[in-house]
């Protein structure tokens, strides 16, 4: 938390200081909202409101799933389906400018092959993911993200769960 915090506070610094200054709205409060929105909607199961929380232009930088409203609604639905047990906390949120940061903790159960063709083992799983987001009108515009699969396969490849 603390090296997030002093990189934001670094990116200030030297956005205010030079010829790439510039000012940025704050959205803090609306950006915190949407924050609480998106896990809601999440432990809900819920993409039938996708354009309440998504810009229809949205840019994905992960590499992993696709960009634009419909390509990230399916998102959405195809990890409900691998996943029904899917939940997400939002351990930390930090909002600086148009860009929002969360530190979560997605749980679910391991019923489907859904990570690195492993076959279904029945264990509850933890992992942990750095998001960033950047917010335009109100709405989440791009991202970027960190997941600790290392740490996910490490849960799901080890030792048969016990019934």
């Amino acid at each position: 938390m603390r090296i997030i915090a002093a990189l934001i506070a670094a990116s200030t610094v030297f956005a205010g200081s030079g010829a790439f200054a510039q000012t940025i709205p704050d959205t803090s409060q609306s950006a915190e909202a949407l924050i609480s929105k998106y896990a809601s909607l999440k432990n809900a199961h819920d993409a039938s409101k996708m354009s309440e929380l998504y810009a229809e232009n949205y840019i994905e930088h992960t590499g992993r799933n696709p960009s634009g409203l419909a390509g990230i609604t399916d998102n959405w639905k195809s990890q409900f389906a691998a996943i029904p047990d899917i939940q997400v906390k939002i351990d930390d949120l930090i909002v600086s400018g148009d860009k929002v940061v969360a530190r979560t903790t997605y749980t679910g159960t391991h019923t489907t092959p859904f990570f690195a063709g492993l076959p279904p083992t029945g264990k509850k799983f933890a992992f942990g993911t750095i998001d960033i987001w950047r917010v335009q009108d109100g709405r989440l515009a791009e991202h970027w993200d960190q997941v600790d699969f290392a740490g996910l396969q490490r849960q799901l490849a080890s030792q048969p769960a016990t019934p």
